[in-house]
């Protein structure tokens, strides 16, 4: 059997890590940023956007690829159809990186990171184009 001192031992020690947990909890960390009070507020601390926003933004990704499939059948030249698409397109991955990859709070350096490669493949598309122009020049010139 425990002893008076040994049971007050223990229940000093767990009033300590009572008390201890209570310190930690109440001071501000960067692990421990979310709201107790509000759930959505916690969901939107921990994830950077509401179920609501992310509905949203679900929606408008749909009338952005309907916006695609209608240009398609608009009565216009090839050459603006496909700058209609590219357009959207671009729309598009901009909504998705901003909102569901989180970049919409991010610092610029974050953001230049993310973004500075996806200048290379248009650059090497143009040194593509570049290059079959050439070919064809020097195809039927020479």
């Amino acid at each position: 059997m425990a002893t008076k001192a040994s049971k007050a031992s223990s229940v000093t020690s767990a009033k300590t890590a009572t008390a201890t947990a209570d310190l930690e909890h109440d001071e501000p960390s960067a692990a421990h940023d979310h709201d107790h009070a509000d759930p959505k507020l916690a969901h939107k601390a921990a994830h950077g956007a509401t179920v609501s926003e992310i509905i949203k933004i679900f929606v408008v990704l749909i009338v952005l690829t309907g916006l695609e499939l209608g240009v398609v059948y608009l009565p216009i030249s090839k050459k603006l159809i496909v700058t209609g698409l590219v357009g959207l397109a671009l729309s598009k991955a901009y909504t998705v990186a901003m909102y569901y990859m989180h970049l919409k709070g991010e610092t610029r350096v974050m953001k230049i990171v993310v973004y500075l490669p996806m200048v290379f493949p248009a650059l090497y598309a143009v040194a593509l184009m570049l290059e079959g122009v050439y070919r064809h020049l020097v195809h039927n010139l020479g």
